[in-house]
């Protein structure tokens, strides 16, 4: 019996959360699932369930609420495995209709089976992005701060729209950063998102967030993103949002960490080699203009 689609509603959320946290088929976090079933997709189309009878065998997104370097759409796979036909079928007609020019499929272990029919349907590879992980080991040394009027905070409302504007300059030039709206940024804030920036004076000049370990890896921390303005660049930053990111997972509870990095982004990679990660996982990203 062919598999169905499920029309996404509001009162699917928590059964669709918690498929995710029985059958992951991404390590995001329970707070970046929530956003992008709810909020990283311009509308309920962008879910996509594929059922069979009333079980749900796969879900995933086309995440097109978010800027890019290639102005493309992304899918994520969250739960579950399936064909690729189906899936790109539902994902490609919604993000046609939809602000982005195109779409970009990341092919994990979960998808890997999917590269002939992208190449039949005129994906191509855009890039290849690495997923990093550290064996077991303590957070680094905090490195002095590079002068006495700089300082760390932890993110409020009045930072948002400086914030925002900080990791558009910062993550603007890289493939495969994908970023979220001010008003995403606005509403996680003030949910409580624990989000540090680092300040020289008053200004932003860098940021680290972190997402916690997961239940079925509580020794895995996530470093979900660092970043510095281009104003600062040379300043040695890196080692010290790398090391803040680490700390913060550390206290969490966080043995081992875990990061990912497109691979054309040489300094970062240097950088993480020599705190400990290595590439446990390569994914290619394939992508395709529609319209």
């Amino acid at each position: 019996m062919p598999l169905t689609r499920r029309p996404f509603t509001a009162d699917r959320l928590e059964p669709l959360l918690d498929v995710c946290a029985r059958r992951p088929a991404s390590p995001f976090s329970p707070d970046l699932r929530r956003r992008l079933l709810t909020r990283l997709v311009s509308g309920p189309d962008g879910v996509i369930e594929l059922v069979d009878g009333d079980e749900t065998v796969a879900l995933a997104v086309a995440v097109d609420a978010v800027d890019s370097v290639a102005d493309c759409a992304v899918l994520d796979m969250l739960a579950g495995r399936a064909d690729a036909a189906p899936i790109l079928d539902a994902a490609e007609r919604f993000v046609a209709r939809g602000p982005r020019r195109g779409l970009e499929v990341p092919l994990s272990s979960h998808t890997a089976h999917w590269r002939p029919v992208l190449d039949a349907r005129g994906y191509r590879l855009a890039y290849t992005s690495y997923e990093m992980e550290t064996p077991p080991q303590p957070a680094p040394p905090m490195p002095p701060l590079p002068g006495p009027t700089w300082r760390w905070i932890t993110a409020e409302a009045r930072h948002v729209e400086a914030y925002h504007r900080v990791v558009a300059r910062a993550m603007g030039p890289v493939p495969g950063s994908f970023r979220g709206s001010l008003d995403d940024l606005r509403r996680r804030i003030a949910e409580g998102a624990s989000e540090d920036l680092l300040l020289c004076g008053e200004t932003i000049a860098g940021f680290a967030n972190v997402g916690a370990p997961l239940p079925v890896a509580p020794d895995l921390g996530h470093v979900h993103q660092i970043g510095r303005d281009p104003d600062f660049r040379g300043r040695g930053l890196g080692p010290i949002l790398l090391a803040r990111a680490l700390h913060r997972l550390a206290a969490l509870g966080a043995t081992r960490f875990a990061l990912d990095v497109t691979a054309s982004n040489t300094a970062a990679l240097e950088l993480y080699v020599r705190h400990g990660f290595a590439v446990v996982e390569q994914v290619p990203v394939y992508r395709r203009l529609l319209g």
